[in-house]
């Protein structure tokens, strides 16, 4: 959107980060031609997730903000407070739980020595050498037995031996929670999460991307290049979309059609007095709401309108809205359909791509000459050696098998026992199953 409208409309400007971070998604699965693409953006405080088909993001025209309706265009992001700074801690009935509340970024996670007490889901990945004890991007130190202190306080109410059980709970609790997120945004929409692919990223996402593929069964995850600031990506490369609408109940038939046809013309006007964008440069399309007659609740799907101009064919109208019902909900219904509301959307295309390809890799025999670490393997469910990769030595096409840890600047990839990523001629590591097992 223009500063203008920004200004006029800021609550518009709601979830725009994780938004920003679907948006990349969609273009990467464009990309890679991923059909179904699942968006697993896990950040400090929370996971936000979302389902891409065939490289589009999910637009809603309503939603409740802390309880307070809003009926605005907007992106199915679903958000859980479930990330690297989320708090264990065990409850009155003696169970050991994990966030919402967060240690943020000061003091933050225990390991990051600036006084924090508390354990967090980064202290359990260290403390399992998911991560490496190292210094991690802005020079913040990663404390082993800072983490390995503020794990051990929840070993004795927990009846719990040793540190490392504790921490195998925590990340298996954050990933279940996680994946439970995933679920409500794939199962709703009459997707199974097994037939979709996983794109982590985030600070953390790539370190939960096997994991969370064992929890969902998953076969697939992609983590793309730059993706502890993929967010940021896809952000820069939004274009300007405007919508509008306007409800207008009438049957899906020819005429209703013409009629709605109508309606679209005088609102694809409005959005042209409105001054922003290029008109002569956008596309043009129309999307409209529609139900079975006798229900309350709409679907919204697009209708054939090249350049704005709906054609009156309500046949593959109808078509697209019974495909769609019948794989959210199971079944379809013996009844006429209605058009509710129609809407005109105009997006205007960037003129040039911000983002810079990613370095080529300096060596593409994977993992070989690499130092190697202890670290827990939850596929194998015991401690096992790990090569440690730095990202940047992987040529497209290189292999890495599984257990290995690839790092890079801003993030850390955990490729479990089982797993074998495979660098991209784009950059991303695709990661599946194979390799040692």
């Amino acid at each position: 959107m223009t500063f203008g409208e920004a200004s006029g409309r800021p609550f518009e400007t709601i979830l725009s980060g994780p938004v920003a971070g679907a948006r990349a998604v969609a273009d990467l699965a464009r990309e890679l031609d991923l059909r179904h693409a699942i968006a697993a953006d896990v950040g400090g405080t929370s996971f936000d997730t979302c389902l891409i088909d065939d490289g589009r993001p999910p637009v809603l025209y309503q939603g409740e903000v802390v309880g307070l309706p809003i009926q605005t265009p907007w992106i199915d992001v679903r958000s859980i407070g479930a990330g690297g700074g989320s708090i264990a801690y065990v409850d009155s009935g003696g169970l050991l739980r994990v966030g919402p509340q967060s240690a943020g970024a000061d003091p933050g996670p225990a390991c990051y020595a600036r006084g924090g007490e508390h354990a967090t889901v980064t202290d359990a990945a260290l403390a399992l050498g998911m991560i490496p004890a190292a210094q991690i991007a802005g020079d913040v130190p990663l404390v082993l037995e800072l983490a390995e202190r503020a794990l051990g306080r929840l070993a004795e109410p927990l009846g719990l031996g040793s540190v490392t059980e504790v921490a195998c709970g925590v990340i298996r609790i954050v990933a279940a929670q996680m994946a439970d997120a995933i679920r409500s945004v794939t199962i709703e929409r009459g997707r199974d999460p097994r037939e979709a692919t996983l794109v982590a990223f985030g600070g953390a996402g790539p370190l939960f991307g096997t994991v969370l593929a064992d929890e969902l069964g998953v076969s697939t995850v992609v983590v793309p290049p730059y993706a502890g600031n993929f967010s940021a990506v896809g952000l820069l490369g939004a274009d300007l979309a405007r919508s509008v609408s306007r409800t207008r109940v009438t049957r899906l038939s020819a005429d209703g059609l013409t009629e709605a046809g109508a309606v679209a013309e005088q609102l694809f006007g409005e959005l042209d007095a409105r001054g922003s964008g290029e008109p002569g440069r956008s596309v043009r399309e129309v999307h409209m709401d529609i139900r079975f007659v006798g229900q309350e609740h709409t679907l919204t799907v697009p209708v054939p309108a090249p350049g704005g101009a709906v054609e009156g064919d309500p046949e593959p109208v109808a078509e697209r809205f019974l495909d769609e019902y019948e794989r959210t909900f199971g079944s379809i219904l013996d009844e006429e359909l209605e058009i509710v509301c129609v809407r005109a959307l105009a997006t205007t295309p960037l003129e040039y791509d911000p983002v810079p390809p990613s370095a080529p890799g300096r060596n593409g025999d994977g993992a070989s000459g690499y130092e190697t670490v202890q670290a827990w393997s939850f596929t194998g469910g015991e401690l096992v050696a790990f090569a440690v990769i730095d990202r940047s030595h992987l040529a497209p096409g290189a292999t890495v098998d599984g257990p290995a840890i690839v790092r890079e600047q801003t993030t850390t990839t955990y490729v479990d026992r089982g797993f074998r990523a495979m660098v991209h001629r784009s950059g991303a590591l695709m990661i599946g199953r194979g390799g040692d097992a």
